[in-house]
């Protein structure tokens, strides 16, 4: 997308749409309330390409209030957080935007499906995690969780996950990138170095491994449980709500490593197989027009080697 389209949606964020509660299984009735545009039976739902969303603990137990056999968008309200398996892992977070430039002559390198920028749609920690982590490991001046050449970590409170976003609001459409957080996996990776005994060191203080189990199990565990469902949401809620565009693809991992010229350390398949069959995406050959007319020749030449799927989630109103 063109910098001056993400610099207007970063600067027209109201800061009332940062703050974000989120419950595990909130995507269900969240993801419900975009295509409802009117009471319907639940009979009709289950048997749509949405009706997967019903099997969640929280949707099960709303499904089950509803005597007249119907459900609508303030019904569905009443599910959001409801968390029946583990109300624990209700967090709070910020919504944060920024951008992601790959607009250079050697964009092929910046892990975008085409040149130019992507959307940032950052999910940080509040001052209730930031607090305990550095109460537990004292971090100091070291970052041991964060790459600065990475989205996020630009001060204020650490983030735990990002969503690249590429869109074209002419077209009405929107690509997801990428779903990824290098705070848990560099998080396990420091405890796992504890665990097997080796020194952690941070800021020159060694942290002993009873206050690293602490961190680990007492402030990220909620955190790992959810993080990709809240993620995903997140992305979803700025790319709906804020921007107003309801055709949404995201990359299969054999999209995503062939357009965006992943050569090695690919990201993991369940990001771009699990996570979309859980929000309901459907697997399809359409791509994104904004990349058809502009990368026509390109996609050709890839075409005729093996076929190039994607993901697409279509959140019209009453289609479905």
């Amino acid at each position: 997308m063109r910098a001056d389209a993400a610099e207007e949606i970063i600067l027209t964020q109201p800061e009332a749409r940062r703050a974000y509660a989120y419950a595990r299984d909130s995507y269900a009735p969240r993801l419900l309330g975009y295509i409802l545009d009117r009471d319907v039976p639940i009979t009709r739902l289950r048997a749509s390409r949405f009706g997967r969303l019903l099997a969640r603990p929280n949707m099960a137990q709303l499904a089950g209030f509803m005597g007249n056999g119907r459900i609508g968008f303030e019904a569905l309200l009443l599910a959001d957080g409801l968390a029946v398996d583990h109300p624990d892992l209700a967090q709070d977070y910020a919504i944060n935007l920024e951008t992601w430039d790959g607009d250079y002559p050697d964009w092929y390198g910046w892990q975008v499906s085409r040149r130019g920028v992507n959307l940032v749609v950052r999910l940080d920690f509040t001052s209730r995690h930031d607090a305990a982590y550095h109460k537990y490991l004292r971090p100091g001046e070291a970052s041991p969780f964060a790459y600065f050449s990475h989205p996020g970590n630009c001060g204020g409170y650490n983030t735990l996950a990002w969503a690249r976003i590429d869109l074209d609001l002419n077209d009405g459409e929107a690509l997801i990138e990428e779903v990824q957080t290098d705070w848990l996996r560099l998080a396990n990776a420091l405890h796992a170095q504890a665990k097997a005994g080796r020194n952690v060191v941070l800021d020159g203080r060694k942290i002993p491994v009873a206050r690293i189990e602490r961190y680990m199990f007492q402030a990220l565990w909620a955190h790992k449980a959810i993080w990709q469902e809240a993620a995903m949401a997140a992305a979803l809620r700025v790319i709906v709500e804020d921007v107003g565009i309801r055709s949404i693809f995201m990359h299969t991992p054999e999209s995503g490593v062939r357009l965006k010229n992943i050569e090695d350390d690919a990201p993991p398949r369940s990001i771009y197989t699990d996570l979309p069959k859980k929000f309901c995406f459907a697997k399809g050959d359409a791509l994104p027009r904004f990349l058809e007319e502009g990368e026509a020749r390109r996609l050709a030449a890839m075409r005729r080697n093996a076929v190039l799927p994607m993901w697409h989630l279509d959140l019209t109103p009453g289609a479905f």
